[in-house]
């Protein structure tokens, strides 16, 4: 639908999927190895695209302080073990192909509404003075103003993905 639309790849290991994508759309899609620049490459994208099944945590992260929305799929089943990495996170998962290329048509389409939503995202993001702040409470007065629930999370089908991969 986007013929300007350019997906990149950062990362090493199995590129096949990348070259499948390669060759449907000739020079759309590009594989790059994995970068120190990450972050100011990722202020150069429109949107970050989750990877999937195996989401990326540090990279919502990245993309959610460089502005950027970080459109992910949600695994068919898949409880919350992931829950935590940003605040605002059910506001970017999509539980199908179908409404996560809605969010991405739009994003793609709507300049105020990506910039919006890009701004709300990062205005959710702990500050790095806030970050220290709670961590040197939690080491020296062994409290912090988060609640902390430990739950056993059932990882028989994460484990499953990696054996499936190897």
């Amino acid at each position: 639908k986007h013929e300007d639309l350019v997906f990149l790849y950062a990362g090493t290991g199995d590129d096949s999927e990348i070259k499948k994508l390669q060759s449907k759309f000739p020079g759309r899609a590009y594989r790059i190895d994995e970068r120190k620049d990450l972050f100011e490459l990722m202020e150069k994208c429109t949107f970050y695209l989750n990877t999937f099944p195996f989401i990326g945590g540090l990279m919502m992260q990245f993309a959610v302080d460089a502005k950027k929305v970080p459109v992910t799929l949600r695994k068919e089943g898949s409880n919350d073990e992931n829950k935590e990495i940003l605040s605002m996170q059910d506001s970017v998962e999509y539980d199908d192909v179908d409404s996560l290329v809605a969010e991405a048509d739009r994003l793609l389409d709507d300049e105020e509404y990506r910039q919006k939503r890009g701004e709300e995202l990062k205005a959710s993001l702990i500050s790095p003075e806030k970050f220290k702040q709670e961590l040197k409470s939690a080491l020296t007065e062994h409290k912090n103003s988060y609640e902390v629930q430990i739950k056993d999370t059932d990882t028989t089908e994460f484990r499953k993905q990696y054996i499936i991969r190897f």
